[in-house]
């Protein structure tokens, strides 16, 4: 195959923002019909499972080959002077492909879709200082809401496309100086058939893993519980998993930090260009990274879910106060996340013998609400390694509650 990965990256992203301009006459960028339109898109309209599943597909593919490509000029030393500015521009491609994949997932409206938005919105507010302030831009007020869907929209359509232009002619720009024409289509002319077993590839992908698409989700509705980001995010959930209480520190500021290494290589590599044998310690802290991240990545994926964790319970399942039947789906949804973290091993719930005497009985009653906030309920609840240090209380495997499971708790605490 005489075509570079970077070059079938660039006709994967064009195939992926092509059957985005036909799926974005059908899309809604509102909770109430995103998921109506991706549904009606997916299920009624004529092909419209294979436009988006090649617009999925084409997203994936394309990064993946961006890594590709990246990977072979890392180990060229194509980061190394007079080159680094294609280095840097190829760079900046593959983040702007990042952010197609990030967005794109976050627009299906679905219960996992609501999720990654909320975790948005926790790294966000995370953020030192002005947390909260670039909650507010990004989110487009004080909560998740339609607003929020639209920006996200508009960044995936408009701002991320653009980008995408721009660097790719200051890249063809840049090939010129060097004395190279068009690189896309002096690699089509060469070498068509290789373009074209990629179009085929998308559409096979597309027919035997079409796009999935989940419950509706949304303000309203329940966010998909313990819902795994898209799989070049999956080192950064593994860390949030293993690093408790550090948001900030492993969602945002650590993969910036990978992107300023990869940007920064040609000012740490200075002089005369390099061979291999002449950046070993380059060569050797790029492969552990790599090696780190892919397993990682893998963790993630072989962590058991929460239903599979349940399976291996110890049989102890608290019994809840009912609430005479009025919301039977509640106590579900209460026993549920009660025995998720094995709260009857520590407290007496209801009076049940077989509970714990290490904490206080549940429930705590009505006055619960006069000596805590609703705020710093949240606070402890959601990281109680991190507020309350001297009780040692913690949760099974470490495993937080989700926004939905807290949304439970506080209700039974509150007793609304």
């Amino acid at each position: 195959m005489r075509m570079r990965p970077g070059v079938l990256a660039l006709i994967a992203a064009a195939a992926s923002m092509l059957t985005g301009l036909f799926l974005s006459f059908n899309y809604a960028a509102t909770w109430e019909a995103a998921h109506t339109s991706v549904q009606h898109l997916q299920n009624e309209l004529t092909l419209g499972w294979m436009l988006r599943g090649i617009h999925y597909w084409g997203a994936v593919v394309a990064i993946a080959l961006a890594l590709v490509e990246g990977a072979r000029q890392f180990w060229r030393g194509a980061y190394q002077r007079p080159h680094h500015r294609l280095w840097l521009l190829g760079v900046a491609i593959a983040v702007i492909l990042v952010g197609f994949a990030y967005t794109g997932y976050l627009l299906a409206g679905d219960q996992r879709a609501y999720a990654g938005v909320l975790v948005l919105e926790g790294v966000l507010r995370s953020t030192p200082l002005i947390g909260n302030a670039l909650a507010l831009i990004v989110i487009g007020g004080d909560s998740v809401s339609s607003a929020t869907l639209a920006r996200i929209y508009t960044v995936h359509v408009v701002v991320l496309p653009a980008a995408l232009l721009l660097v790719t002619a200051a890249l063809v720009k840049e090939r010129k100086r060097d004395g190279t024409t068009s690189v896309v289509r002096a690699a089509l002319a060469r070498d068509p058939i290789t373009a074209c077993a990629l179009v085929l590839l998308l559409v096979g992908l597309a027919y035997q893993l079409p796009a999935t698409l989940g419950e509706p989700g949304g303000p309203g509705n329940p966010a998909a519980e313990h819902a795994r980001p898209e799989w070049f995010f999956l080192w950064v959930n593994e860390l949030l998993y293993r690093v408790q209480g550090s948001t900030f520190l492993v969602a945002a500021l650590l993969p910036c930090a990978l992107l300023a290494g990869a940007l920064l290589l040609p000012w740490l590599r200075r002089g005369d260009p390099q061979p291999a044998s002449g950046r070993r310690p380059d060569l050797i802290g790029g492969s552990v990274i790599a090696v780190v991240l892919v397993t990682l990545s893998i963790m993630s994926i072989m962590r058991p879910t929460p239903a599979e964790e349940e399976e291996d319970d110890d049989g102890l399942t608290p019994v809840v106060i009912q609430n005479g039947g009025e919301d039977p789906e509640y106590d579900e949804r209460l026993s549920k996340t009660l025995r998720r973290f094995r709260c009857v091993r520590c407290h007496v719930i209801a009076e049940d013998p077989d509970g714990g005497e290490d904490g206080p009985p549940l429930p705590l009653g009505k006055e619960f609400g006069e000596l805590y906030t609703r705020r710093f309920f949240r606070e402890k609840v959601a990281d109680p390694g991190e507020f309350w240090p001297d009780t040692g209380m913690t949760y099974p495997k470490n495993r937080k509650p989700t926004p939905e499971e807290l949304a439970v708790l506080e209700k039974y605490f509150f007793g609304d």
